[in-house]
């Protein structure tokens, strides 16, 4: 990662992970701190989807 971005303690998340068919195997939250403010990237259960948020 950029020096100016780092992983949140919120985050109740640390690794996103994958199954061979591409589902994600634990959901949650990962949030960064950045120069510009915090990001919110949300992980569904399921077909690996996303949701980043400002």
């Amino acid at each position: 990662m950029p020096a100016t971005v780092s992983l949140s303690k919120t985050s109740n998340i640390r690794e996103v992970y994958f199954t061979p068919n591409g589902s994600i195997r634990q959901p949650g939250t990962l949030r960064f701190a950045t120069s510009r403010g915090e990001r919110t990237v949300t992980i569904h259960l399921g077909k690996g989807r996303v949701v980043v948020s400002q």
